[in-house]
């Protein structure tokens, strides 16, 4: 049976790492980007079941990112993670604005 997809998009190497190790050791099968840049070609060649994404990144950030696959029909349904190092509740807004999960 195909394992479940996730990409994980982060621009620090060390977090994105533990991410995928996390995940794979879960039984996923887990795709990684470096920035949003990265991210766009994975989700051409494959849709994954779940994206989990860095908030804080060079270029487009994540609630950018997270609108922009709200926005378009292939992507829109997928459900879409943030993670930020930032707690406070006017960032969960903010991520909840943008369509995050």
């Amino acid at each position: 049976m195909p394992r479940e997809r996730i990409l994980v998009v982060d621009d620090n190497k060390l977090i994105l790492k533990l991410v995928k190790d996390y995940l794979s050791s879960l039984g996923f099968d887990v795709a990684t980007a470096g920035n949003v840049a990265e991210a766009l070609p994975l989700l051409q060649a494959e849709l994954p079941h779940l994206i989990v994404s860095d908030v804080m990144m060079p270029g487009v950030n994540g609630y950018d990112f997270c609108r922009q696959l709200k926005a378009e029909p292939r992507t829109a349904g997928i459900p879409v993670i943030i993670l930020t190092a930032h707690g406070d509740i006017k960032e969960k807004v903010r991520g909840f604005e943008a369509g995050a999960d």
